[in-house]
This record gives structure tokens, C-alpha cells and sequence, in this order.
């Protein structure tokens, strides 16, 4: 939550509830921009990740809503039958082992935390 945000510097159009007792992981906005700052590479590849992210849930809405073209399945867009890109299969291991090692360090956090 808060990509929105990120992008136009304005207040959430949403606020979010937990369900059940949940651990959240916020970075503060100053350390996020000092990382851009600093590394280009992390810069580009964030911006990227949420430019793809807004555009996939705004073409969702606007198709609800009945606008444009419906969303096609992923298999009408497959040129290649049911192969994976390998590239994106990459990343997509790349991001489990990352995200694998996030959940452990804030586990053992939380773990050490008192109360």
C-alpha cells in the first residue's frame, strides 16, 4: 500500500484493515528515495515494477468498468503455446529467494522483540 502515494506525493485514496493479527513492513519514504538517490539501477528497476503494477490494475478497473477491451486470458497472448520466457522465470526465482530472506529476517525480529 501506498504506491499511489509514492508517485503523486498526495494522501491514500484507500486505507487498509487487517483480518487477523499481521506483521506489516514499512519503509519510510526517506530511506526509499535516499536508496534511488544512490542506486540508479535500484531506482529503475523499482520504477518500473510499479509502473507495471499501476498499469496492470488499471487496465483491470477499466475493464470492470466496461471500458476498452476485455482483459484477454494469458494463453490468447502466449505466441509459444504454453512455454515461459525464461527471462521471467528468473526473475521470478530471483524475487522468491529474495522475498524467502525478508520474511526470515522479520520473523527472527519479531521473534526477538519483547510483547
Amino acid at each position: 500500500m501506498g504506491e499511489i502515494s509514492f508517485v503523486d506525493s498526495r494522501p491514500p485514496p484507500a486505507t487498509v484493515t487487517a483480518a487477523q493479527f499481521s506483521h506489516v513492513l514499512a519503509i519510510p519514504r526517506a530511506v526509499l528515495c535516499a536508496k534511488m538517490a544512490t542506486d540508479a539501477w535500484f531506482a529503475s528497476r523499482f520504477f518500473k515494477a510499479l509502473a507495471i503494477f499501476l498499469a496492470d490494475r488499471l487496465r483491470t478497473t477499466t475493464s470492470r468498468l466496461g471500458y476498452g477491451r476485455p482483459i484477454q486470458d494469458e494463453d490468447e497472448n502466449q505466441d509459444a503455446g504454453d512455454e515461459i520466457d525464461l527471462e521471467v522465470m528468473d526473475s521470478v526465482s530471483l524475487a522468491a529467494i529474495r522475498f524467502d530472506k525478508l520474511l526470515k529476517r522479520l520473523q527472527s525480529v519479531a521473534e526477538s522483540s519483547p510483547g
